[in-house]
């Protein structure tokens, strides 16, 4: 199957800063490119959970991460995605308007 990802619409007004708690997860650039980077592996994913006021996915046992940029919108889902039992990355998607952003979990 493949998919394609957009880049996010700019929201109207300030943009959210990222959050001062938890790991630092960035957007990397170029989305497919980093995607791709797991073409051969099986990525295993848990649902978490994403904190609009602290702009924190908690993602409980697998840690708590500050997404850069933070995903605006509304009925933001975010789950983390595991390689060998390890987090690398997070898929935050949103409904309102409609986006989609991996982010890279350091190793």
């Amino acid at each position: 199957m493949v998919s394609k990802i957009r880049k996010n619409p700019s929201p109207a007004g300030p943009k959210p800063t990222p959050a001062a708690e938890g790991t630092p997860a960035p957007a990397p650039p170029d989305q497919i490119a980093f995607l791709n980077k797991f073409a051969n592996d099986t990525i295993e994913y848990n649902n978490c959970t994403f904190d609009p006021t602290t702009l924190v996915v908690d993602c409980e046992s697998r840690g708590r991460y500050a997404v850069n940029p933070p995903l605006t919108g509304q009925d933001i889902v975010c789950r983390v995605g595991s390689v060998n039992g390890t987090p690398r990355l997070i898929n935050c998607t949103s409904q309102e308007p409609l986006q989609a952003i991996y982010y890279e979990i350091p190793s």
